[in-house]
């Protein structure tokens, strides 16, 4: 055999000890284990310190990089979601409000259809009367023509007509036969009279209480004039009842049509279609 040289490298305090050792290859002799030398290693341990504590501060950029393109991921879609959201939230509202729009402007035009022919009746009998055509003086000849306006208009419960003297001729649909009253104690017409006399126009009045037909109307006044002189008022009425079946009629499972006096007053209503009004 030959002899044998192995080289140990081993840590010492304040360095490492690299040693030499020599095994000779006659088993008899002893073995020599030689120091090849010391080196200082402050400057390596502290190099140690300093990675074991990096390593244990630091993550590895690779694992960085996945945390941040997730993260970047999360704020995309996140942002998309939120715009999309309230942009279907706007889209949902704006589609609503159309809808609503829609149906309140269906339920108006179907109003005005059902009280348009009554105040075209009246301007067609206030100007027969202006013209010549018809003589109020004449009671058959008027009592024929207000039997022929309620025929055309069946939403009207009573028609009459209040001359300057604050006598009345009016027909009921009930009868449908002429009667002749004097009114020149209301006070209430005595105060319509005057306002046409200074120059109102036709339109709604305010509902009232009737005493004849014992339900609360809704008067549609015409003046009529001859020579620039007040002759008269044409009055059809409509009951608020006939008006709240109306809307019953209009109004379905997921609406309700009904229309309102003022801001708080309810005028017609499909609760109220088979319920009369009382009144004092």
């Amino acid at each position: 055999g030959t002899d044998a040289f192995s080289i140990r490298i081993g840590p010492v305090r304040g360095g490492i000890r690299l040693e030499r050792a020599h095994r000779p290859a006659d088993p008899s002799q002893p073995q020599a284990v030689h120091a090849v030398g010391v080196r200082s290693t402050p400057v390596l341990e502290s190099e140690i310190r300093m990675r074991q504590r990096s390593s244990r501060r630091y993550v590895s950029l690779s694992t960085l990089l996945a945390i941040s393109f997730r993260g970047l991921m999360l704020l995309a879609v996140g942002s998309v979601l939120i715009v999309s959201l309230g942009g279907a939230g706007r889209n949902t509202g704006e589609l609503l409000a159309d809808k609503a729009e829609l149906i309140l402007s269906s339920i108006e035009q179907r109003v005005r259809q059902h009280l348009g022919p009554v105040m075209a009746q009246a301007e067609y009998l206030k100007n027969s009367i202006e013209g010549g055509q018809l003589d109020v003086e004449d009671p058959k000849a008027l009592e024929t023509a207000l039997r022929s306006a309620l025929a055309a208009t069946p939403q009207v419960t009573g028609i009459g007509l209040i001359r300057s003297n604050l006598e009345v001729a009016r027909v009921e649909r009930r009868d449908g036969t002429l009667n002749t009253e004097d009114w020149s104690r209301r006070s209430e017409i005595i105060r319509v009279l005057e306002d046409f006399r200074a120059g109102k126009g036709a339109g709604w009045g305010e509902p009232v209480w009737s005493s004849p037909f014992q339900q609360t109307i809704i008067p549609y006044l015409m003046p009529v004039r001859r020579g620039g002189n007040l002759i008269g008022v044409l009055v059809p009425a409509i009951v608020v009842t006939e008006l709240s079946r109306y809307v019953a009629e209009i109004s379905s499972p997921v609406q309700r049509a009904f229309i309102l006096h003022g801001q708080d007053e309810v005028l017609a209503h499909p609760a109220l279609a088979e319920r009369p009004l009382t009144g004092t």
